[in-house]
């Protein structure tokens, strides 16, 4: 609607500045009359209003949407109510129509002018004229949400029939009016109106996320199944869940909407959200029991291809829980593990090999999952297969890509310290199964060592490789245990380490309560230990925390 309300603005500029206009043909009364108006000089219009001639002259433009108007054109457009009254009485032609063929209706809607519409639409009925189609008339009203005005088209029978079949409903919903809804559904408006290609109010209202249109429409009774059957056969559900509106979506499906109906390309809404990266539509879909092995047809992929693809671990694990066979495959033979070591998202690799997929599944064209990966450069992914027996195809015997990652796994399997391992580990190589269960018993080691105080040992294991971030249950750092046990040995330790400038991230990580460490300090009423704490190496936000404890308030 900005083009409209820039089209009004020029014109309004157009007229007071005679832009375009052939004044030749204009008489001396008429030039007289147009100056007053537009100065909106009431006795002065009131003067020439004795000649009826000059008020209905229509006078001519070189710009379209000007040509034909008349004077009570430009008292409507400059918004002189006492004057567009007075030329009313005075005879003037509510009826007429510029050459563009637009009524006098597509100048005064938009200038949201009750008392003028008022004038006008008493004197179309004193006519006995009936407002002509004029797409702007009611368009104007509902798409800039101009109520009272609605309110007075609808008094007058003002309708509104777009060529294409679309109704002031469908307007009002694709512009989330729900007011003007309201008024229209009271009016008598069909909450199913379909349009020439079957899209009711509905469909637009869900397609853009218009919650509260929805909800309307759906209290009165608007059919949730609809499909554009002459578009691309979407329902509402089906529109929503394509365009990601997670909420609406939630509506429809807590309305009785049909969560497995097929649509556009006999594709359903958990297909269409995945196609667009809708990843929490796709979750909430999948938790309110969409059909997960269904295929994208078109596109010959499952949702867990989709998953793989993306990188979605979460919703790969939710449809492998679901009972999707991790081998799944396309008419390429293609399988999701294929897609993940392609697209290099380890977790997910990771995930469908856990979950018993071949490591070793051949497409159609021969490849194997660990040529996609050592093709495309993923080391991390390679050394994954690696480690759950992936063959190596003689295609990539001599990659390089395959080279490092052999060489990480080997050094792992051969490693007699941890703190080589640990080593190859902070360089990104990948923790096979034996490994994690030695890295695990030496991180219980530490948490225990930590929460018992024996700093001989939280020293011992430090060297060894472990970082000052490593993490126990509800990822508490080492700082949050030792805060949590009182162990003040350790902590004066922690303490000495944290105040390192590369440490001091870590005074403000959180666990997953969301609680840093001073923090806890405070939540423990340790008033020592806290002054340890801020004591030390502290970031502003600490300092700041400091001013608010028991010690430093009067």
């Amino acid at each position: 609607m900005k083009r409209i309300f820039y089209f009004i603005a020029s014109l309004l500029f157009l007229i007071s500045n005679s832009y375009g206009m052939n004044s030749d043909s204009i008489n001396k009364s008429a030039q007289e009359l147009i100056r007053a108006i537009k100065a909106g000089n009431v006795q002065e219009v009131e003067a020439l209003c004795g000649n009826t001639r000059i008020i209905n002259l229509r006078y001519s433009y070189k710009d379209d949407m000007a040509d034909g108007i008349t004077a009570l054109h430009i008292a409507v457009l400059f918004g002189h109510t006492e004057i567009v009254e007075l030329l009313i009485k005075a005879g003037a032609n509510v009826t007429v129509l510029t050459k563009n063929n637009k009524n006098i209706f597509f100048y005064a809607v938009p200038q949201d002018n009750k008392e003028i519409l008022e004038l006008l639409l008493r004197a179309h009925e004193r006519a006995n004229s009936k407002i002509g189609y004029n797409e702007f008339t009611l368009r104007w009203a509902i798409e800039s949400n101009y109520k009272t005005i609605v309110e007075l088209l609808l008094e007058a029978h003002v309708e509104f029939q777009a060529t294409d079949g679309i109704t002031a409903l469908h307007l009002a919903a694709s512009n989330d009016r729900c007011e003007i809804m309201e008024m229209l559904i009271e009016a008598g408006a069909d909450v199913n109106a379909e349009d020439q290609k079957s899209i009711t109010p509905l469909m637009l209202a869900a397609e853009d996320g218009h919650k509260n249109a929805v909800q309307i429409l759906v209290q009165h009774k608007a059919d949730i199944e609809a499909q554009a059957k002459k578009h691309d056969n979407s329902n509402a559900l089906q529109l929503a869940a394509g365009n990601g509106h997670k909420e609406v979506v939630e509506l429809l499906l807590q309305s009785g909407a049909r969560i497995n109906e097929q649509g556009p390309r006999n594709n359903t809404a958990v297909q269409l959200a995945a196609q667009m990266k809708h990843k929490d539509v796709v979750i909430l879909l999948l938790q309110s029991g969409a059909d997960v092995k269904t295929y994208t047809v078109g596109v010959d992929s499952t949702l867990l291809h989709w998953a793989a693809e993306h990188g979605w671990s979460d919703i790969a694990d939710l449809l492998l829980k679901k009972g999707v066979d991790s081998d799944i495959k396309n008419s390429n033979k293609v399988t999701p593990l294929h897609m993940a070591a392609y697209n290099g998202h380890s977790r997910v690799v990771e995930l469908l090999l856990n979950n018993k997929a071949d490591s070793n599944a051949q497409a159609i064209d021969g490849n194997r999952p660990i040529e996609c990966a050592v093709n495309q450069g993923h080391r991390l992914i390679v050394e994954i297969l690696l480690a759950f027996k992936a063959q190596i195809p003689r295609s990539v015997l001599f990659n390089k890509v395959l080279a490092q990652a052999k060489s990480n796994q080997g050094q792992l399997s051969t490693a007699r310290s941890f703190k080589s391992i640990a080593d190859l580990l902070s360089r990104g190589a990948f923790m096979p199964a034996f490994i994690k269960v030695q890295v695990d018993l030496k991180r219980q080691e530490l948490l225990q060592a930590v929460k018992q105080d024996d700093v001989v040992k939280v020293t011992e294991l430090l060297k060894e490789g472990f970082s000052l971030n490593t993490c126990g249950k509800d990822d508490n750092t080492l700082l949050h245990l030792a805060i949590a046990h009182n162990s003040q040995q350790v902590l004066e330790l922690l303490l000495s380490l944290y105040s390192a400038d590369d440490n001091k991230k870590l005074w403000s990580k959180r666990n997953t309560l969301g609680v840093a460490p001073v923090e806890a300090a405070v939540a423990a009423g340790n008033v020592e230990l806290l002054k340890k704490l801020l004591d030390s190496k502290l970031t502003e936000s600490d300092k700041a925390l400091k001013e608010d404890t028991p010690d430093n308030q009067e």
